[in-house]
């Protein structure tokens, strides 16, 4: 199992990311359908988040003010030399979605985020928390670059500095993107690199490479960890990648919170998802006790990225009871549910108020 270190919205419209060319035809999605069933009733603890997370190395920009990225007036899709076709970015179907990355490897079959070591997930044998996704890949394939920015930083030690060759990360390079959300200055990070192609300083397309696919750093395999991290004035935290990254065409991600019935989030909690059409099933985990970092919005303690849209069965056991619900994943988007203890599972938003939009997360 690969060992990452533990590391540590939008409105009008400048500086757009770059878009790929050959634009397709313009879909409309599919709105999520909510089909609610509850069936009948076994446990799991409640934990609540208590363990702080380190900080990250500072990441403090030094450019100009930035602006939010420009949301196409209709939903695109892009035609991709390189894969399979994905959603056009930056895509947002509602206002509180942030579609802004590109992947990036090349979108192939075997091309998978690791599902057993998500974003959130704590590997207790090593005493790390994970902060970013795994995105299996071929030893010497090209790294590329998600949006459009500048080098923040490239080479070894980026969690510890120093040019520090048992730095974690390994190889690994940072770029700051030309554009902001919600106030927040937007980065990304590519780790366990065997080769670099860019240095500090320099500007790079959606795209371009950085570098390639390798094992430097704490990984027991060859693959790209990849983090999305966010700053503003009060500081710079890290987000789960599988908010930022767009789906391939035809996919949505589900994005949830799991709490007790008196509201005490449930940490390192099993889910079950199931397709309806396919039988496929995945096992989700709720993010550790030590993942401070949620997005703004939403507040989740679990996401899973690139889920194929339809009709799918939520379940997990609360005091000895199975609770259990269908699900509608829409395409191009964020579907979300909640858990909430004996009150079951709800797809009603997130209630948040205007002056707590731009808060740090708990």
């Amino acid at each position: 199992m690969a060992q990452s270190p533990v590391l540590h919205n939008r409105s009008k419209i400048d500086n757009p990311p770059k878009r790929r060319k050959n634009l397709r035809l313009i879909f409309l999605f599919t709105l999520m359908a909510i089909i609610p069933f509850l069936s009948s009733v076994t446990n799991a603890g409640a934990n609540t988040r208590e363990d702080e997370t380190p900080t990250p190395t500072s990441i403090t920009g030094t450019d100009t003010a930035l602006t939010p990225p420009e949301f196409p007036i209709a939903v695109q899709f892009a035609q991709s030399s390189w894969g399979d076709p994905v959603y056009e970015v930056p895509l947002a179907l509602s206002s509180n979605d942030h579609f802004y990355f590109s992947n990036p490897l090349s979108i192939r079959s075997d091309h998978n985020i690791t599902t057993d070591y998500r974003y959130g997930y704590y590997y207790q044998e090593a005493d790390v928390v994970h902060t970013g996704i795994d995105i299996s890949g071929t030893r010497g394939e090209p790294v590329l670059a998600a949006a459009q920015g500048k080098i923040q930083f490239a080479g070894y030690g980026l969690l510890n500095g120093g040019n520090d060759k048992e730095d974690p990360y390994g190889l690994a390079v940072m770029i700051r993107h030309d554009f902001s959300y919600a106030g927040y200055t937007l980065y990304t990070v590519y780790a366990h690199l065997d080769k670099i192609m860019v240095t500090k300083g320099d500007w790079v397309e959606t795209g371009s490479q950085v570098g390639v696919v390798g094992m430097t750093g704490s990984t027991s395999g060859p693959h790209l960890h990849f983090e999305v991290r966010i700053e503003n004035g009060l500081g710079n935290k890290v987000q789960n990648p599988e908010l930022w990254l767009a789906p391939t065409i035809g996919h949505g991600v589900l994005v949830g919170c799991v709490e007790t019935t008196s509201g005490l989030i449930m940490t390192t909690k099993n889910l079950w998802l199931k397709s309806l059409e396919t039988g496929k099933n995945w096992t989700i985990v709720t993010y550790s006790s030590r993942i401070k970092e949620l997005d703004d919005y939403y507040q989740e303690n679990f996401s899973v990225g690139n889920l194929p849209a339809g009709n799918y069965e939520i379940s997990t056991y609360y005091n000895y009871k199975l609770y259990k619900t269908n699900i509608f994943i829409s395409p191009g988007a964020v579907n979300y549910v909640k858990f909430h203890g004996t009150n079951g599972f709800s797809m009603d938003l997130p209630q948040i108020s205007e002056s707590d939009f731009l808060k740090p997360a708990p």
